[in-house]
């Protein structure tokens, strides 16, 4: 498989923990993203999910219920 050329990994173990959200916005903007899809931890979803949408982006995640 290949990997996107333009995938932003970032390693936390070389630079520490970063702040998702700074990160993910500069990116929604320079996209011009209508809608945000996350992948992560339980947490963090919750934490972007309602960045997003205070910032009036549509965001969507899986649902850590059982």
């Amino acid at each position: 498989a290949e990997l996107d050329p333009s995938a932003v990994i970032i390693d936390s173990d070389e630079y520490g923990r970063q702040d998702m959200m700074d990160i993910s916005w500069s990116l929604v903007k320079e996209f011009e993203a209508e809608a945000v899809f996350i992948v992560s931890t339980p947490n963090l979803v919750r934490k972007l999910v309602y960045g997003f949408e205070a910032r009036g982006i549509p965001a969507y995640g899986p649902v850590f219920d059982s």
